[in-house]
């Protein structure tokens, strides 16, 4: 395969067509068993196809600029876009999916298993529970204070382990000193000291519906000291196991219902039909009022 010494394969050129490569290049060529050949810089015609079909793809994918979401959205567009123009577009009377299926009967199988296509780095914990990765800060359980990770830095994700456990998984960030928080990472400590909870950065940084923050302030009013917000801390805790919307519908029926607590949140998320907090009914006597009479007259 050629290439124009892009910078994650080629770390230095040397002379003529000798290259110092880079040592995960070297890794992930070896591990599909390909030979890597480079072009000459700066110059253009020794690589003319691949720069014709850049413009193509711009040309006929991207004209006009196509808007999504998400990278996902984007790339199922542009394999949409890939598949449609193989199946039409022609070469020598063939079309470009009749050359593939052609082609494929003398290429070498995939390995079993694939290499990860991410970068690894170390890092240790720090009292605040996080590491530290290309200028930013990614949260871990309490745990692991103190301990030294493993960080798999992937395009769109980063992935924190311990002996080869995973412990974190974070959207990545390509800022500067910015702290990439898990709420749940921090919901153990605060449930032992909920004296720091409302001042905690990663609970004042989660997006809750509003429904929340009242449910907590019915809480305090009706728990002496911190009980209250020991309970709602449970209750965000139940978040970690279960949707969003199934925790947040609990809590608004019990707050509908006129019950505060983390047992009757609990009780209607699990679909109690009779929840153990709710009060046993009044007994019901059959001939009250002449037992009503008979009690007032001795």
């Amino acid at each position: 395969m050629r290439y124009d010494n892009l910078k994650p394969a080629v770390q230095k050129i040397l002379h003529g067509k000798n290259r110092q490569e880079q040592t995960a290049w070297v890794a992930f060529r070896s591990h599909f068993l390909f030979e890597s050949e480079y072009v000459t810089p700066g110059r253009g015609q020794e690589k003319g196809a691949v720069e014709n079909l850049v413009g193509y793809v711009r040309r006929n994918f991207l004209v006009p600029p196509p808007e999504f979401d998400d990278y996902g959205a984007l790339n199922a567009y542009l394999s949409a876009c890939c598949d449609r123009d193989a199946r039409e577009r022609r070469r020598g009377g063939r079309t470009v999916e009749d050359l593939w299926r052609e082609e494929q009967e003398s290429l070498r199988s995939l390995p079993q298993k694939l290499p990860a296509a991410c970068v690894f780095r170390s890092g240790k914990v720090n009292r605040r529970q996080q590491v530290r990765f290309a200028g930013n800060w990614y949260s871990v359980p309490p745990r692991y204070v103190g301990q030294v990770v493993t960080i798999r830095a992937y395009v769109f994700r980063v992935e924190i382990a311990w002996q080869d456990q995973k412990i974190a998984s974070h959207g990545r960030s390509y800022g500067r000193e910015e702290e990439v928080l898990n709420p749940h990472h921090y919901l153990p400590v605060l449930l032992k000291k909920p004296g720091a909870f409302p001042r905690a950065t990663p609970i004042l940084k989660w997006p809750l519906p509003p429904v929340y923050e009242a449910y907590h302030r019915q809480l305090r009013e009706r728990r002496e000291g911190q009980d209250g917000t020991r309970e709602y801390i449970q209750i965000l805790m139940l978040l970690q196991d279960h949707p969003l919307p199934v925790v947040t519908a609990a809590v608004e029926q019990a707050a509908t219902m006129g019950v505060f607590s983390y047992e009757a949140v609990k009780s209607l998320l699990n679909g109690q039909p009779e929840p153990s907090w709710r009060c046993s009914p009044l007994p019901v006597w059959p001939n009250r009022v002449d037992h009503f009479d008979r009690l007032v007259q001795g």
